[in-house]
C-alpha cells in the first residue's frame, strides 16, 4: 500500500506542478522516451491503480535518469520508485492487466454467466500462484 501512495503522489505531482512536469519531461527526453503524464488513480474505478502503474513503469528510464539528477528536488526525487519498487510494479502488472481485462469483458458482456465468471476468478487465481512462485 505504501508503494501505491507513493505512486499516486508522484501521478498528483505531475499533474499540479509545470515545474516537476518539465523536469521529468526533460530526464524523458534524456533517456529517449516520451514523457506522458501519469495516470492519476480514481476510487471508483477498478483499473486505475494498474494504469497508474503502467504508466510509471513506461517512464521508467527517465525516472531513473531523474532520480539520479542532482538538478531534480529531493522533494520530487523521494516520490520516484527504487529499483527493487520498479521490478515489484514489474512482477505484479501482469496479474492486474490480467484483473483489468476481465472486468471490462465482465462490464461489456450483457450478461455474464456464473460459470464464465468462476472460470475467470480460478484463472485469476492460478495466475496470482504462479507470479507468487516464481
Amino acid at each position: 500500500m505504501e508503494l501505491i501512495n507513493k505512486c499516486k503522489s508522484l501521478a498528483q505531482r505531475t499533474h499540479q506542478s509545470s515545474l516537476d512536469w518539465g523536469e521529468i519531461k526533460r530526464c524523458c527526453e534524456m533517456a529517449n522516451i516520451t514523457a506522458t503524464k501519469i495516470v492519476q488513480p480514481v476510487l471508483t474505478r477498478w483499473n486505475s491503480n494498474c494504469m497508474m502503474l503502467e504508466s510509471i513503469l513506461k517512464m521508467r528510464p527517465g525516472l531513473v535518469i531523474c532520480q539520479d539528477s542532482d538538478d531534480v528536488r529531493e522533494e520530487l526525487r523521494s516520490l520516484f520508485p527504487d529499483e527493487s519498487e520498479f521490478e515489484f510494479i514489474k512482477a505484479v502488472l501482469p496479474f492486474l492487466k490480467e484483473c483489468k481485462r476481465n472486468s471490462e469483458r465482465w462490464s461489456a458482456d450483457k450478461s455474464v454467466t456464473v460459470a464464465s465468471f468462476q472460470q475467470d476468478l480460478v484463472s485469476l487465481n492460478l495466475f496470482c500462484k504462479l507470479i507468487i512462485f516464481f
